[in-house]
């Protein structure tokens, strides 16, 4: 029997009215956590209910139970399996219930989706199912085969899902405060971009987050260089990416949030890292 004829989702709403933001070009009316229980989960699930609260966004939560090969093995009749998909859905909703609790929301709407399956389908399909605007999930910090595993999930929905992914792994500073009143505190972007046409596309939302808090953004582009190349030829191809950032940052939003534009040097992800580092102090 298919899992959503077994297991339907759940739904529940606040007691707050429901309405729309209307404030700010930056509309995020629907967001998305998927939630495991882990420590990496709850650190995103904290940065949902802040950008929730900020946006009144509707927040849907969604747990979706998929047992392990032992655990098949452990249970060969069919009976067995499905009183096991069963128990973690129930227990799923249970621990659901109390951290929406615990978290005391206030938010228009909170819904939580409860299934079993496979997690990367279940994530894509809701986001198109209730037209999520942002997925906001936690990653763990993990070595080897989990990595690895890990890494695959979050790769494949940041490749196939039709809106924004905001992956959380335990700042080591945080920019949202879930117990005050403004919960959202975004000082600073560094938005690195290779001049694709995907990278335009980040710089244009990263310049609308940016927008919302009156933030800094670094606009970042990282010039692999030969060691090959003279000097006199890295300061041209400097210059010239530098200035092709600058050409490509609208004029209208330096009057809406702080822009710079920097050029770093080496392999791409090493350059980001490096420039990152004394952002996170």
């Amino acid at each position: 029997m298919a899992s959503k004829e077994l297991f339907a989702p759940i739904e529940f709403q606040s007691e707050a009215a429901s309405e729309e933001r209307t404030a700010g070009s930056l509309q995020i009316r629907n967001i998305l956590c998927p939630v495991d229980f882990s420590e990496s989960s709850f650190k995103g699930f904290a940065y949902a209910i802040c950008l929730a609260r900020h946006f009144r966004s509707r927040l849907f939560l969604l747990n979706t139970a998929n047992l392990s090969p032992r655990a098949y093995v452990g249970a060969a009749e069919p009976t067995a399996i499905g009183e096991l998909l069963e128990s973690d859905v129930n227990q799923a909703g249970a621990k659901m219930r109390r951290l929406a609790a615990e978290a005391g929301l206030e938010l228009p709407e909170v819904f939580m989706e409860l299934n079993e399956g496979d997690i990367p389908d279940h994530i894509l399909q809701s986001i198109e199912e209730h037209q999520i605007d942002l997925v906001v999930m936690g990653t763990h910090g993990r070595k080897g085969f989990q990595r690895l595993l890990l890494g695959s999930l979050t790769d494949r929905i940041l490749h196939q899902s039709n809106c924004p992914l905001l992956v959380v792994q335990s700042p080591l500073r945080d920019f949202v405060s879930p117990g005050e009143v403004e919960p959202v505190h975004l000082k600073t972007i560094l938005l690195a971009m290779d001049f694709s046409p995907n990278s335009d596309w980040a710089l244009s939302y990263g310049l609308e987050w940016a927008s919302e808090w009156s933030a800094k953004v670094i606009v970042f582009h990282a010039l692999q260089e030969s060691p090959f190349f003279p000097e006199h030829s890295r300061e041209k191809k400097s210059a010239e990416a530098w200035e092709k950032m600058e050409r490509l940052v609208p004029a209208a939003s330096h009057k809406k949030c702080t822009i710079a534009c920097e050029v770093g040097h080496g392999a791409a992800k090493d350059a980001i890292l490096q420039a990152a580092e004394p952002l996170r102090r």
